[in-house]
């Protein structure tokens, strides 16, 4: 009965923030409760089912929709042909039910639970405590829809694994947008997994035959690829990773933020310095080259706009604070600015410069602008960085809060990296992946 209610779902709590969620749902829910400690979940759970079941389905929404979107932070997108991957809503649950039934296992998982655990939108995060290594389960899904098709599907799969002094879950959310063809694996990275180190533990799991150590992941690159399998290719096509197409655009999307911020400053520079520059550098290369005219010839532009560059550099140092750069940044104004750069130039040397942190531009750098004549000449970036402003919408000029994130090009994924400690939310989630794809 409703009374007699327990939260079970301790293992999910580090993956969400406790206040945030009791936040929102006093907000929702159809009377707010008022608990002593406001991180305490459980009892949160515990005192609104005893109060005001009806509010059980809505609560649980909440609690999905934040393991989703609050922690898990290493997201890999993949894209799929929206036309070829159009699902009817009877097709998907079909689909749906054969994914369930294909790793659930009966003797890790009540039976009261894996009756629930059918071809019907679930959540069931308050009331899993499973505690069998190895064990897989989708421990909530649901879906939405247009007309006779799917719109959306989301997952949260879950895997039983050691946590060196306890047992803990290795979870990925799962989100598939059937309108724009884009599904994302969020993962947060456990740095822990190891077997338990007390043998005793170890020897009580293992009484039961039944509840054996099982193969399982211990990085987030192989959750991703048993997500895949058992999840996502059982429902959709995905795009095989075009890894030169994704470099190419993140190469396009860090050049124009950098242009963008730069561009006023470098005419300013280059106006008061270009014949000056050009005159001294023909000037050097006759004292050293007297006899070669075209080595001359051909080499004047470039190192003049070497020299340029770190003129430009100079005058950044000198005229402004890194909160003007950041400033200017917001006011143009632009998603954000890239702090880190690690690209594969023309000649096919690696390059690479990075800030200070989240609040320091990579433009702020003497180092970028050491390499910024050999960056613009390449169109390979696999691995940067890039503080995006949380005021995206830019509603406030004067807000320059940001999030930084690494986004990485591999040749069998394309994975971003949230690196802000604080809760994400799935509406910036989102936008961030949005303006990604845009350029992928």
């Amino acid at each position: 009965m409703t009374t007699n209610y327990v939260f079970t779902g301790h293992k999910f709590l580090e993956f969400v923030d406790s206040s945030k969620i009791i936040e929102e749902a006093n907000e929702k829910l159809s009377s707010s409760i008022k608990i002593e400690d406001k991180k305490k979940l459980s009892t949160y759970f515990e005192e609104v089912i005893r109060n005001n079941p009806q509010d059980r389905y809505l609560l649980n929404t909440i609690f999905f929709e934040h393991i989703m979107y609050s922690r898990l932070r290493n997201i890999f997108v993949d894209r799929f042909n929206v036309t070829e991957n159009t699902l009817e809503i009877s097709t998907f649950n079909m689909k749906v039910k054969r994914i369930l039934e294909s790793f659930n296992n009966e003797t890790r998982i009540p039976q009261a639970l894996l009756s629930k655990m059918n071809d019907g939108k679930y959540y069931l995060m308050d009331m899993l405590d499973i505690k069998a290594l190895g064990t897989k389960f989708i421990a909530g899904y649901d879906y939405t829809t247009s007309g006779d098709n799917v719109k959306t599907a989301r997952f949260i799969f879950v895997q039983v694994v050691p946590r060196g002094t306890r047992i803990g879950y290795f979870i990925a959310g799962i989100d598939i947008n059937f309108e724009n063809g884009t599904c994302l694996t969020m993962i947060r990275n456990l740095t822990d997994i190891k077997d338990i180190e007390n043998e005793k533990e170890v020897k009580s799991k293992k009484n039961d035959e039944e509840n054996q150590y099982d193969d399982y992941p211990k990085s987030f690159n192989r959750l991703y690829s048993t997500v895949k399998n058992l999840i996502v290719e059982p429902l959709i096509n995905l795009e095989n990773i075009d890894v030169k197409s994704d470099r190419k655009g993140m190469y396009n999307l860090c050049s124009n933020l950098l242009h963008n911020l730069l561009g006023d400053i470098h005419e300013e520079v280059l106006k008061a310095t270009e014949e000056e520059v050009k005159d001294s550098v023909q000037t050097i290369l006759r004292k050293l080259f007297p006899n070669d005219s075209a080595f001359i010839k051909t080499n004047t532009a470039p190192l003049g706009m070497k020299i340029q560059s770190m003129l430009c550099s100079a005058f950044i140092s000198k005229k402004y604070k890194t909160q003007d750069i950041v400033k200017i940044a917001k006011q143009i104004p632009l998603k954000g600015y890239p702090t880190r750069i690690k690209f594969i130039s023309s000649k096919f040397s690696k390059g690479a410069a990075q800030s200070g942190g989240s609040k320091i531009p990579v433009a702020y750098t003497d180092l970028f602008h050491s390499l910024y004549t050999e960056f613009e000449k390449s169109s390979d970036l696999e691995e940067w960085s890039i503080s995006w402003f949380l005021d995206f919408r830019n509603t406030n000029p004067d807000n320059c809060l940001v999030s930084q994130t690494t986004i990485y090009a591999k040749q069998t994924s394309f994975r971003i990296v949230f690196l802000q400690k604080k809760s994400l939310g799935k509406e910036f989630i989102y936008h961030v992946i949005g303006e990604l794809n845009h350029y992928r």
